[in-house]
């Protein structure tokens, strides 16, 4: 068989469009890992073709993007030690701008994720790369969120369009009732909007008109609970789609109960005071109030 030039050349093609390194991480194959590294591979160089991510194809793909995505998860925290250990760029973006973080967020990876913090991983990620803990936060994932909270993340940023939105509206309008309790308990505010003014409880609030009226009426529960205003919530509601009736009725009881529990609240104390010393002191004022009222006594002609 006589070999052309071209021939040749489609033959090595697939070998030659990604790195030794990028190629023997993608295979798992940690001892031509070891023996690239030890050869003086480039341990930043990045794909120059096409390279399959699962949700498609993108280019400028780096070892330590495609060591996050092994789905052998002991394998996975291994090759990125490895390449983080020779020098692995950890915020490098590929052509699309996601990160090696992204990655491990996106695919629910807490413990890789947590290997490229401890890295120095930037952990808001930047415009271009996307936000991780909203990511997260819109996937529902709690290890991550966890992870992300621990190392730092800003709770309360603002991603914009097409996301527009902060972590606790993301996962208030997805209904993810533990992420919301994490990012509650941590001290995401409450009230901050996006571009069209919705804030969190009004997310989880179209959501459940929505039809997803169970998981979100539980996250309006708990954010009316840590000081979402009611006020803007009943006539939202009522300015329902005609299909989400029942998730209606519930979120009004719960606004209205919600109303009534705050003016109770406000009661309370004067209520306290009552069964206790306040008695008394009425007793002394009703007291007083009748002896001032009274008339007095007209002098006897004795007297005179």
């Amino acid at each position: 068989m006589k070999l052309t030039f071209w021939t040749l050349g489609a033959l090595l093609a697939p070998g030659l469009a990604h790195p030794r390194l990028l190629s023997s991480v993608r295979d798992g194959d940690l001892a031509a890992v070891s023996a690239a590294l030890d050869a003086g591979d480039d341990v930043n160089e990045a794909s120059r073709e096409p390279f399959s991510v699962g949700r498609g194809e993108i280019t400028g793909v780096t070892p330590l993007m495609v060591a996050a995505l092994d789905t052998d998860s002991e394998r996975r925290d291994i090759l990125v030690a490895k390449l983080l250990g020779a020098g692995a760029a950890v915020d490098t973006e590929a052509d699309d701008g996601t990160t090696a973080l992204r990655f491990c967020v996106q695919k629910d990876l807490a413990s890789t994720a947590a290997l490229l913090l401890q890295a120095g991983a930037d952990v808001d990620g930047t415009e271009r790369s996307g936000n991780p803990l909203t990511i997260a936060a819109q996937f529902g994932y709690a290890e991550v969120v966890a992870v992300l909270i621990d190392a730092g993340a800003w709770l309360d940023a603002y991603s914009p369009e097409p996301i527009d939105a902060t972590p606790l509206l993301m996962a208030a309008a997805r209904g993810h009732v533990g992420v919301v309790r994490q990012l509650l308990d941590a001290g995401a505010r409450t009230d901050l909007e996006n571009s069209k003014g919705v804030v969190a409880h009004m997310g989880a609030v179209l959501e459940a008109l929505r039809g997803q009226g169970s998981r979100s009426v539980e996250v309006v529960q708990m954010l009316l609970s840590a000081g979402a205003p009611a006020s803007d919530l009943e006539d939202m509601v009522l300015a329902r789609p005609p299909s989400g009736i029942e998730a209606v009725e519930l979120v009004l009881q719960m606004v209205r109960a919600h109303r009534a529990e705050q003016q109770a609240a406000a009661a309370r104390p004067l209520v306290v005071w009552l069964r206790g010393r306040g008695k008394w002191w009425l007793l002394v004022l009703a007291g007083a109030y009748w002896w001032s009222r009274r008339k007095p006594k007209r002098p006897s002609r004795k007297s005179e």
